[in-house]
């Protein structure tokens, strides 16, 4: 338990709080949009199946999540939120799909862990939860 709760502050909030990304992002609505536009991906599916939280962690979703995701985060900020739900005829939806192909891009990757910093990090735990840094070592390379 030490060293989850050494570990806790050390983990990239962005991948599952909300209001971190909130934070980070500020309240300007189309720097939200920006955000959700770059870090995340669509894919196609019908509904609600991931929710803000699931598309932070996944980084995709349909364009009903990816909304999900962004009415949760100007929410975060301050701001009043509606979706507005309008059905699209074949050739649209088929319009839509098309530029959506052609114009994604993957979520850019996260950069590969600063080597100082993450001994730094494996210490703190280390201390934190009397763990020798090799054992805390092998489970991380292990669940990687």
């Amino acid at each position: 338990m030490k060293l989850c709760d050494a570990a806790r502050g050390d983990l990239p909030r962005d991948h599952f709080d909300p209001d971190a990304v909130a934070r980070s992002v500020g309240p300007v609505p189309t720097a939200v949009a920006d955000w959700v536009r770059a870090n995340t991906s669509f894919v196609p599916y019908r509904g609600a199946l991931r929710g803000a939280a699931g598309v932070l962690m996944d980084r995709c979703g349909n364009h009903l999540d990816r909304a999900l995701l962004a009415a949760r985060l100007l929410k975060a900020t301050g701001h009043e939120v509606r979706l507005a739900r309008y059905e699209l005829s074949a050739a649209q939806a088929e319009a839509v799909l098309k530029d959506t192909w052609e114009h994604a891009a993957a979520p850019a990757a996260a950069p590969p862990p600063d080597p100082e910093k993450r001994r730094a990090q494996y210490a703190r735990w280390s201390q934190a939860s009397g763990i020798p840094v090799a054992q805390i070592e092998a489970w991380v390379a292990r669940a990687n």
